[in-house]
Formats: C-alpha cells, sequence, structure tokens
C-alpha cells in the first residue's frame, strides 16, 4: 500500500478511462460527501446544510472572512434565519439573506485555488476546453495537491496543455497607454 505522506502519480492506461469523456454534473461532489439533511436551506441556487464545506466570494471585513477563505457549516437554523460556519475554527453567523457570499467548496477553480493546498486535487483534463489547455494553468492545478493529484481526461489534452506556453504573454493595452502621448501633450500645454 502507498503511503499517503508523499504525492503518488496516478496514470490511466490507453484506451480506458484516457479516452472515454467524462461529465461532471453540478452538485456531484456535495451529494457524495454529504448528502443534505432536514436542517438545510436553500439560497441563490445553492443548499447549505450543516457539514457542507463553504467558501467566502467576498471580503466581509466585519465579519473578519475575506475572499477565498474556506469554512465548513455548523448548524442551519430556519427560525432565527441563520447559518453558522467555522472558519479557521471561529464560528461566523450569516443571515439568510448573506448567503450570496458563500459558495459550496468541494469543487473551485484553479484560478480561485492559488495561494492554498489540498490533500488531493481532481484536475479535468479535455480537449473540449481547449482554451483553457496552457502550461501554466495545470502547473498552477497540479502543484494544489499536497498528497495525490488526479488527472481525468485525455493524454492529448494534458500534452497540449504541457506543449502551450501561450497564456505567459499578457495581451494588455497597459504599454500602449504608459507611452508619451506628443499630441495629447501639445494639448494640455505640458511639451
Amino acid at each position: 500500500m502507498a503511503s499517503l505522506n508523499k504525492p503518488r502519480r496516478l496514470a490511466a492506461t490507453s484506451g480506458t478511462i484516457s479516452d472515454r469523456p467524462v461529465t461532471f454534473a453540478p452538485g456531484w461532489a456535495r451529494l457524495l460527501t454529504n448528502p443534505a439533511s432536514d436542517h438545510k436551506v436553500e439560497r441563490f441556487g445553492w443548499t447549505f446544510a450543516p457539514g457542507d464545506k463553504v467558501m467566502q466570494i467576498e471580503n466581509d471585513y466585519d465579519k473578519d472572512v475575506y475572499n477565498g477563505d474556506i469554512g465548513y457549516i455548523d448548524d442551519v437554523d430556519p427560525d432565527a434565519g441563520e447559518l453558522i460556519a467555522h472558519f479557521d475554527g471561529r464560528p461566523v453567523t450569516y443571515g439568510f439573506g448573506e448567503l450570496d457570499v458563500l459558495v459550496p467548496a468541494y469543487a473551485t477553480t484553479i484560478h480561485k485555488s492559488q495561494g492554498s493546498e489540498y490533500p488531493a486535487v481532481v484536475i479535468p483534463v479535455m480537449t473540449q476546453h481547449y482554451a483553457m489547455l496552457q502550461r501554466n494553468l495545470l502547473y498552477t492545478g497540479v502543484t494544489r495537491g499536497k498528497k495525490l493529484v488526479v488527472l481525468v481526461g485525455q493524454k492529448k489534452a494534458v500534452a497540449i496543455a504541457v506543449r502551450n506556453v501561450s497564456g505567459r504573454r499578457r495581451w494588455s493595452k497597459l504599454q500602449e497607454w504608459l507611452r508619451p502621448n506628443p499630441s495629447l501633450s501639445r494639448q494640455i500645454g505640458t511639451s
């Protein structure tokens, strides 16, 4: 049996998992890990129940929780219209009307995961998402996993991502905007 203290690489064999399309239905992870109990609330398109893993998606200086913070729901009280979640060991109370700043955190984007680490990471890598197949995104996703990283999808998609370094170039007009404009300088009298 492999040790969980060392990162492992799991590879799909050709002709099996690696060549079959994979579909992830919304909410699949939550259903597997924490089926909703009687004490639940549905707000803003999400169902929240005790035990759910959640992410704060806006800074809230009054509650001392910030964009990207991960917590767990302890209690949902329909009578009081409140939900209590723990972030870093401290309780934070939300009114039901404030739940638009929480989202389930069973799955997240690579972008939102930056700066965080997780015991296990599963990354779908499919050619259908061609625009997302970039070396820097794959690297960021893979380096989020502390003990286990699983790439689910196609070997061809992984190869495309590894070769694609185009994501490194920033396509902005910043350099153009910062370049001195002689005609503008004359108009405002600063030659």
